[in-house]
């Protein structure tokens, strides 16, 4: 089956939402910023900078990526061999690190501002 790499540049996003209502089950209200949106389940790549994620062809649409505004979503068709390296890589050690300071950081933000 094809995959495909959803690659999501949030400091890029103004929130326009487009890829909400193109893409539900993908992109969501952001929980610690609600002017902007969250790719669902991705994972912060500190390298780029950017949100990712990995996707069947059957689990994706693409009118997210065609809708948005400041073209801050990129989608990549990727091999089954990028693929599997990629799930390694999101699983490391230092990248489960790196996004669960990122969440915490962000969830402190939160509540400082509430």
């Amino acid at each position: 089956m094809t995959k495909f790499k959803i690659i999501f540049d949030k400091e890029a996003c103004i929130g326009a939402f487009y890829c909400i209502s193109a893409d539900p089950k993908n992109w969501i209200n952001a929980p610690y910023d609600n002017r902007k949106v969250d790719l669902r389940h991705g994972v912060f790549n500190p390298d780029t900078k950017k949100f990712e994620k990995i996707v069947e062809e059957s689990e994706f649409q693409q009118e997210a990526e065609a809708t948005c505004p400041v073209l801050a979503i990129r989608i990549v068709e990727i091999s089954e061999e990028e693929a599997m390296e990629w799930q390694e890589w999101a699983m490391s050690e230092e990248v489960q690190r790196v996004n669960k300071e990122l969440h915490e950081n962000l969830a402190q933000k939160s509540r400082e501002q509430q």
